[in-house]
């Protein structure tokens, strides 16, 4: 379902959890973690048949970095070196 004009005229749908706006746009950060198949559906007219378009979304979860706590130090002392990676591997 991808292409600028190509599916206009229909509406998205979706059902469990996927948050998703009237004009096909997700918004992740209020979506379940999991797959989800997106429907697009252009209803029939006289001349035409109803036509629908399926694609399925993965929404990965939110990995909240985990970080060691830093040893306690004195001015004057060197800062220890902060980790570039998370224990986690965020």
């Amino acid at each position: 379902m991808t292409g600028t004009g190509n599916y206009t005229g229909g509406q998205f749908s979706s059902f469990g959890g996927l948050d998703l706006s009237s004009d096909g746009s997700i918004i992740p950060a209020l979506s379940t973690p999991g797959t989800h198949v997106v429907t697009y559906t252009i209803a029939a007219t006289t001349e035409y048949p109803m036509v629908q378009a399926t694609t399925n979304v993965i929404i990965l979860p939110v990995i909240i970095p985990d970080f060691a706590p830093m040893p306690p130090f004195c001015v004057g002392e060197p800062v220890p070196v902060l980790p570039t990676v998370s224990n986690n591997g965020v």
